[in-house]
Formats: structure tokens, sequence, C-alpha cells
């Protein structure tokens, strides 16, 4: 595991123009995407997590995060939503960006309401972030999602993202909009077909490398954290 990185967080109207350029070079190393959407993607977020080489001080890394408050069965709570994410593939292993993650999110977006994660997942090794860090999430393979949490996803799926969410699939289309992996990222490793979270996944999101993301969630509280999760928060 690299462990020669650090991160920070700045808020998304603090971006400038030589970052912004740096951070796109990176997204589409392994993204395709339009420029001024990847631009109104960070625009529509509160904060930015910036992942560095510690030599360099170059980037490797970064993801944005955003929150809303909404009303579920007449009861407040607050849903945190992630925006383009990308690590360099030579740090895939870190957990410095996950560890930044929930640190940010507890540190920036806490409160007594009940705490959702909406993770929109295009690709495997996103979705896999969810059975590594969670105990309870969904939708999954070896459990039927409860019907009032689909009944949430189906509410905080249209209220984040609008007439792109398609609650008959549980997958948000943006269409044009879309910044899907590019081939050889997509490509599903032989040795990666047998996982059953990955086979789940691949049969949610058939056309995921169509840039189609499957709106999956998690409720941020610590009884719900792994263990792994518990020892790279508590490292």
């Amino acid at each position: 595991m690299k462990k020669n990185l650090n991160s920070c967080v700045i808020r998304s109207s603090d971006i400038d123009r030589k970052l912004l350029i740096e951070m796109y070079s990176l997204f589409t190393k392994y993204f395709i995407s339009d420029q001024s959407i990847f631009e109104k993607d960070l625009e529509s977020k509160i904060w930015i997590i910036l992942l560095k080489n510690y030599d360099e001080e170059k980037l490797v890394g970064f993801s944005s995060i955003g929150f809303r408050d909404t009303q579920f069965k007449q009861k407040d709570i607050r849903v945190v939503y992630s925006g383009d994410t990308i690590i360099d593939r030579p740090h895939w292993n870190t957990f410095e960006l996950p560890k930044q993650w929930i640190k940010t999110v507890l540190g920036k977006c806490k409160t007594n309401k009940p705490l959702y994660w909406l993770l929109l997942s295009s690709g495997f090794r996103t979705y896999k972030v969810l059975p590594i860090f969670y105990k309870k999430y969904f939708p999954r393979y070896n459990l039927e999602t409860p019907s009032d949490i689909q009944n949430l996803m189906n509410h905080l799926g249209h209220f984040i993202y609008n007439g792109f969410y398609n609650e008959r699939t549980g997958l948000v289309k943006f269409n044009r909009s879309a910044s899907p992996l590019l081939f050889e990222t997509a490509q599903v490793p032989e040795s990666k077909i047998s996982d059953p979270h990955v086979a789940f996944f691949l049969k949610k999101n058939p056309n995921y490398q169509l840039g189609d993301e499957l709106v999956c969630l998690a409720e941020v509280k610590e009884e719900n954290y792994s263990k792994v999760f518990k020892r790279m928060i508590n490292k």
C-alpha cells in the first residue's frame, strides 16, 4: 500500500484555473468527459477532497461532496452525495481518500438528523466500496432491499437527480451528460467475475460502460461501519 500521500479539503468555490485543469487532466485518464460538464459537477458540490503525493506535491486523486436536507415520512433527514471521483492507478490500494471522505462528512456535514450516503456507481470498483466499509447497504446480492429502504432510495434519487433517475431500474442515466469510464478502465478482470458483489453490480447495471449509474444507499453512523472502516478511521 502506498503511504506517501496526504489529503486536504477545500471549498469548490476556491478551485483556481490551474487546479481545475490538473483535476480534469487526471479525470480524463480514466473517464470520457466534456470539460463543461466536469466543471458543472464540481460547481454543484460544496467540498472538494484533494489527494496528493508527498514527494512531488502532485495531484493523484480527488472527490467532491455535497449534501441536502429533505423529509421522508415526515422526518427530517440529510443526504450526502459524491460527485466525480478518481484515484490514479498507482494509488488504488490506499485508504487516504475514503479516510478523508468520512472525516470531512462527519466534520462538515454532521447533523442530529439521520445521515445517508447516496452513492452513484458507474463501475464495479466504486460499488465495492460499500461491502468493504459498511455492514448494511443497498442494493446487495445477498439481501432483498426492504420496501422502506427502496422507497427512501426512490425519494432521494428523484430529489437529487430529478428526471435522470428511473425507479424501475434503480439507475441514473445522464445520457449526453454522462461521463463513462474509458474502455480499458471499465473492463472487469477475469479474476473478478466470480466475485458475487461484482456479478451483482453487472446484473443491476448492465450498461455501465455507457455511463449508467447504479443508485446505492448506506446510513452513515458508527453502528453501520465495518471493522475495516473502523480500523481505517482510527489510524
